[in-house]
């Protein structure tokens, strides 16, 4: 044991050049993790470091910086106005790349750890800002892609369509084989993924099942009959394995499924910050602002916990009650109550009727003991027995009620 911690606490020997420079090093770092990140990911990993990194510290060597250094460039990006999701991307990836550079023995310790905490860069917990259209706006840029001039963008209307049904990821739903599909259960399932031309596992890294609609149904069906139709024109060897494919066979390009919405949008007199991807939160926001449970919506986006889902799709809930509000609970109760005497009445050989009859006369001497008494509520009624008083004479002093036992059943 004493061996071991001595040898942990030992100073890792560099394994690359210690003058490796941030620029240099991170190229090295993104070429080993491509193996294990999607394309997706990596390329967002660059695009961070040659936009908000490598303009700074670039060529600083990576012995050489420090957590003032680093706070530094937090500093800047957000007083340059950056977005904090920006910045907190941009501390994500510095703190993973370092962590690498601590295996490699270059610095003895990670500048990045706890960094974000200093500027409340960690998970927020406030609504995350979601684009997405309504009802009438998704049909109006679904249509616009479906009457396009152009083929090529025309072939893009069933993908589009079925990412506005589904809720779909672009990648799970390019991702998609015939085989995934059961027209008569009408569900599809979700396996892969693919981005960049590269087949991998869903987001959430396990499979999951998706509903499909009518209309969802029929429009994939027909675009089943049409590609059997262009398998005999083309002279291809089989039809294509997956659902959504170029002129060549190939899975789309989601680059292109983009170019193609956003000339749809503006067809649509739409706004053109709209993606393939508001598509999704279409789905998701129109399923919630119609009532349907939020677990559901979680399970058809494959969300990792309903939390998830209400914070990002939660302000679009109903605020008005959809069955009665708490109207309902007296509906509810009525017949509860109702029932219970009805079973009263049985028991008691008599008729429902005959129960509330007995209500109602518990009510009339209620109201004659009030009356007696001055106004003053009577106290809680009970099967009892009290002395009487005879007719014409002063009322008794009330001696203490005698309760008789209540009969059995």
């Amino acid at each position: 044991m004493a061996t071991a911690v001595k040898e942990s606490s030992q100073k890792r020997e560099a394994t690359v050049n210690h003058r490796i420079t941030v620029a240099d090093y991170s190229e090295r770092w993104l070429a080993q993790v491509a193996a294990t990140r999607k394309p997706r990911t990596i390329h967002i990993y660059r695009t961070t470091l040659r936009l908000h990194v490598a303009p700074a510290v670039g060529m600083t060597p990576v012995r050489n910086l420090t957590r003032p250094r680093l706070r530094d460039l937090l500093v800047t990006l957000l007083n340059a106005g950056k977005a904090r999701g920006t910045v907190s991307v941009v501390l994500a990836v510095m703190r993973s790349m370092l962590e690498a550079a601590v295996e490699d023995g270059l610095i003895p310790a990670n500048p990045c750890s706890k960094l974000g905490q200093a500027f409340r860069l960690g998970v927020s917990t406030e609504p995350e800002r979601v684009k997405a259209l309504d009802q009438d706006q998704v049909s109006a840029v679904l249509g616009a892609v479906h009457m396009a001039e152009q083929s090529h963008d025309r072939r893009f209307y069933p993908l589009l369509f079925t990412i506005a049904r589904t809720g779909l990821r672009i990648g799970e739903a390019i991702g998609l084989k015939w085989e995934d599909l059961d027209f008569g259960s009408r569900r599809l399932l979700v396996r892969r993924a693919v981005s960049g031309g590269k087949v991998g596992t869903p987001k959430s890294g396990r499979e999951r099942t998706v509903s499909m609609s009518p209309q969802l149904v029929e429009t994939l069906g027909q675009h089943r009959r049409d590609l059997t139709r262009e398998t005999l024109r083309r002279g291809w060897k089989n039809p294509p394995e997956w659902v959504f494919v170029t002129t060549v066979g190939t899975p789309m390009d989601e680059r292109q499924a983009r170019k193609v919405l956003k000339r749809a949008l503006k067809r649509a007199e739409l706004p053109g910050y709209f993606s393939p991807h508001s598509l999704r939160h279409s789905f998701a926001s129109i399923l919630m602002a119609r009532g349907e449970s939020p677990q559901y919506v979680q399970e058809q986006m494959g969300h990792q916990s309903l939390e998830m889902t209400t914070r990002i799709y939660g302000r679009w809930l109903p605020k008005q009650p959809l069955r009665g509000g708490v109207d309902g609970l007296d509906a509810a109760g009525s017949k509860a109550i109702g029932s219970k005497m009805v079973a009263a009445g049985a028991r008691g050989g008599g008729s429902a009727a005959q129960a509330l009859a007995m209500t109602g006369s518990l009510d009339s001497d209620a109201t004659r003991l009030r009356s007696r008494v001055g106004g003053v509520n009577p106290p809680i009624l009970c099967r009892c027995s009290t002395p009487s008083s005879t007719a014409g004479s002063a009322p008794a002093t009330p001696s203490p009620p005698r309760c008789r036992p209540a009969p059995g059943p």
